[in-house]
């Protein structure tokens, strides 16, 4: 089979699976990762418009969570796509020397239980809060 795919960055949000000692498969090996997509253009495609960027800064769709860039990482503005969580084996992932905040990995496991159908509110009053104000200053 022929796959094409483009190496990206990505967040991992689970630990390893543990061994079962009763089988002789595994998924310890694995690890359940969200992909990160840049709001840059580049040679193949336009970069997201201002409108676009604006509305998921302000958190307005639910399978967004919005990256603020990191330059010294050569990490560029964009967000995460939980619509396009997946299990990855290991041996696919390539480690980066940059890492989530404390405060930034909190706000997008708030999120992911958000995407995931809780209530904001109930989840994360702050970012709730946040979100009605920035999505009512939205031109």
């Amino acid at each position: 089979m022929i796959v094409r795919a483009k190496r990206r960055p990505v967040i991992i949000i689970s630990q390893a699976g543990t061994e079962r000692p009763d089988s002789t498969r595994t998924q310890a090996d694995c690890f359940l990762v969200a992909p990160v997509y840049s709001f840059a253009g580049d040679e193949t495609r336009l970069s997201y418009s201002q409108a676009f960027i604006e509305r998921v800064k302000a958190y307005e769709y639910w399978q967004l969570f919005y990256l603020p860039g990191y330059a010294p990482a050569g990490i560029k503005e964009g967000f995460v796509r939980l619509d396009r969580i997946q299990a990855i084996h290991k041996n696919l992932l390539e480690q980066m020397s940059v890492m989530m905040s404390d405060v930034a990995q909190d706000l997008l496991l708030s999120w992911i239980r958000v995407y995931l159908g809780e209530e904001l509110r109930v989840v994360n009053s702050l970012l709730s809060d946040y979100r009605e104000q920035a999505i009512d200053n939205i031109p």
